[in-house]
């Protein structure tokens, strides 16, 4: 038997585990051990010979320039460096060492006796062009802090680069935005930003009363509106910036679309509750659900924008997210059904990592409110991760109308077979006589 398109089939029932799919997928990766072609080899020759500097930062730090002595660490022996540029601007030490190969152990040695408050690392490097091929300019740098504290003596920082050799493909014109995605999803459990394109991430529960900045920079911001305990969503501005800027009102009785006059374009997925705003110009998609009370957001930037931003998707104030004992035992079973048709929806590989954290804020968001339909959100996480590698598609759209519907098909399947399983159960009230419902049909 031929179970794909992994997307449109149903259970595997010959196998013990129905979810098992043989489905066809196709990869670009290829073993290191496998040289490149001719063709391929300039790429990789463009990449090898980029020429990269060094950017650290000391922050808020009464240290003079002089005081920073850089060296080569190779095997038992170093060699001293110079520094390309240094300067020190409101308390901001700014120093630059330009870097003799992609593959080197630094020190930095730093005689002074004051307090540094974080640091900031990262690199530079100039693009360059051969024939057809071109290696992007690089720029980013990383922050290091922590609120009230400061610097030890010695700290350890690695910085690991991916090169991510790239060739349209026959329905892709554009170039590639590599996008990060920050999701707020529930009561709102809150998942940044990865420090890097393809890292980890965490979740983390941002129960804070009142207006919060989930993002901004030049192009776009997005402040929410938390309600008190449970901390849902309940009101949202979406501000497009530009000549004609789009501004987007979540309770307002206007339609939250942009004009065609503005910087980004607007797609109703479902009338009244789901929408995505795409930016014309810049690497920026923010679609929003609303899931009848509340909003839930999934947010894609570019890396070269998530580091010039600012809010709870580059660096949160929430408490990780841990999973707590369910009061009932039901309730991680009702999560499970689900996540897993999610799973037997979802258009492309799944990161575990995400899968896990789906399943932890289901669980909790069941706790605190009893709702299951509260549980759609688990599906939403699942099947926005699994489209990440198709988001550079030139049917942008087509994407998030085709993960909207197959979330609408898992959430009715899942609702019926939870209301049966809750149905069928007898123990559904917590010690405080308060009882799980049953989810309720409204509209995704």
């Amino acid at each position: 038997m031929f179970q794909y398109p992994a997307a449109s089939v149903g259970n595997s029932n010959f196998a013990c585990d129905v979810t098992l799919r043989n489905a066809l997928f196709d990869t670009s990766l290829k073993s290191l051990a496998i040289p490149p072609s001719s063709e391929e080899q300039d790429m990789f020759d463009l990449l090898n010979n980029q020429q990269w500097t060094l950017n650290v930062n000391l922050i808020n730090t009464a240290i003079n320039c002089s005081s920073i002595s850089p060296y080569e660490i190779i095997g038992t022996s170093s060699i001293a460096l110079s520094l390309a540029t240094c300067k020190n601007v409101n308390s901001v030490v700014k120093a630059t060492i330009v870097l003799s190969n992609h593959a080197e152990q630094l020190q930095i040695v730093i005689n002074d006796i004051s307090v540094i408050g974080g640091i900031a690392v990262g690199f530079t490097g100039s693009g360059s062009t051969a024939g057809s091929k071109s290696v992007q300019q690089m720029n980013f740098i990383q922050a290091f802090y922590n609120t009230n504290e400061t610097l030890a003596q010695s700290i350890l920082i690695t910085l690991q680069l991916i090169m991510i050799p790239y060739q349209p493909t026959a329905n892709q014109t554009k170039e590639p935005c590599f996008y990060g995605k920050c999701s707020s999803t529930g009561d709102p459990h809150l998942i940044p930003f990865a420090s890097s394109y393809g890292g980890s991430q965490t979740s983390y529960w941002y129960q804070v009363q009142g207006w919060s900045l989930l993002i901004g920079n030049s192009f776009v911001t997005l402040y929410i509106l938390s309600a008190a305990s449970p901390y849902l969503v309940t009101n949202y501005v979406l501000i497009f910036h530009g000549a004609s800027p789009c501004i987007l009102i979540g309770n307002s009785k206007s339609p939250p679309m942009c004009a065609n006059t503005t910087s980004a374009t607007s797609t109703t997925l479902s009338a009244g509750s789901s929408w995505t705003h795409f930016h014309n110009t810049k690497c920026i998609v923010v679609h929003v659900d609303y899931q009848g009370g509340y909003y839930d957001f999934h947010i894609y930037h570019s890396y070269t924008l998530i580091n010039l931003s600012a809010g709870q998707c580059q660096q949160t104030h929430g408490r990780i997210e841990g999973a707590s004992k369910a009061s009932l035992s039901v309730i991680p079973e009702v999560c499970n059904i689900f996540i897993a048709a999610a799973k037997k929806r979802a258009v492309g590989a799944i990161n575990p990592n995400v899968i896990k954290m789906a399943q932890t804020s289901c669980v909790n968001d069941l706790q605190t409110s009893l709702d299951t339909t509260i549980a759609v959100a688990g599906i939403s996480l699942v099947l926005h991760d699994s489209a990440s590698s198709q988001l550079d598609s030139d049917d942008q759209t087509g994407l998030f109308h085709q993960i909207h519907a197959l979330k609408h098909d898992a959430f009715l399947n899942a609702t019926q077979e939870a209301n049966e399983l809750i149905s069928n159960t007898k123990e559904l009230c917590n010690e405080k006589n308060q009882c799980l419902g049953s989810a309720n049909n409204i509209n995704h």
